[in-house]
């Protein structure tokens, strides 16, 4: 009996991103983390099983971790440790959560810790060497990195700017050259940039704006508004947006943080 040999070709590509607008966001819960009121940052792990966030008491600073018992539901956290900081406002982690980045007014720089057990700040420990000036006079409101490490990003208080740096060691602030800035009209700025490089998200108070850069990781080339989301007036201390950019999250001055869930671009 003939034996007949067929051979199927078959071409495949890995699927394409959602993407997503905040335009049409809705809520998904909302809480507040800590009795002091001088909120500075939140950030939530990739998985979302993780929240953090840093404030001050008196110019006495904390960051404290939080566990959500379902992920990316901030209203199911839980507080688990907390570390004493001087003077922090913003910051970010790596993708893998051995790094984490500060913005403080302590010098007015942006420095970075290494976590022996990732994700867990109880293992934190200051690179002394990792330093990344920000100004003479002026501190980041906050600070963001690219996924891969070559990139940072952050907005400096009353000097009107958003600055991005490239790092051509990634992850490590003494390599940062290539310095670009990008004026805006507004005194304090949060800026997050995400999805490859492709979308910038500012919070200027309360409108909290999502622009789609012509050259992606370049906060100079061309931003067209894709997206704007209206909150409440005084929800404008941080601001935070998942890797996947369908969560994000805002804060106000009185530490309450509200979460929402974006709508796919159709």
């Amino acid at each position: 009996m003939p034996i007949l040999n067929m051979i199927y070709w078959a071409t495949w590509s890995w699927p394409t991103p959602i993407e997503y607008t905040i335009t049409w966001s809705t809520t998904v819960g909302s809480f507040t983390p800590w009795s002091f009121s001088d909120l500075q940052g939140f950030y939530m792990s990739p998985d979302g099983e993780n929240a953090y966030i840093t404030f001050w008491n008196n110019w006495n600073g904390r960051m404290a971790q939080y566990s959500l018992s379902t992920p990316w539901d901030i209203s199911t956290a839980s507080q688990t440790q907390y570390i004493s900081l001087t003077k922090p406002n913003w910051f970010y982690f790596s993708n893998n959560g051995t790094y984490m980045f500060l913005s403080t007014e302590d010098g007015n720089n942006i420095v970075r810790y290494s976590l022996s057990t990732p994700w867990d700040i109880s293992t934190a420990s200051l690179d002394s060497w990792q330093v990344l000036n920000v100004s003479s006079s002026r501190f980041a409101d906050n600070v963001c990195l690219s996924d891969d490490g070559d990139y940072i990003w952050f907005g400096v208080d009353y000097l009107y700017k958003i600055v991005q740096y490239e790092l051509t060691t990634p992850f490590d602030l003494t390599t940062a050259t290539n310095k670009k800035e990008l004026s805006v009209s507004e005194a304090w700025i949060w800026v997050m940039v995400k999805n490859d490089g492709k979308y910038m998200y500012t919070a200027l108070y309360w409108p909290v704006k999502q622009y789609e850069l012509a050259t992606p990781y370049d906060i100079t080339s061309t931003a067209t508004g894709i997206g704007s989301y209206s909150v409440t007036v005084w929800e404008h201390r941080c601001l935070f947006v998942s890797n996947d950019c369908k969560y994000w999250a805002i804060g106000n001055n009185s530490g309450w943080i509200t979460q929402y869930e974006a709508v796919p671009i159709s």
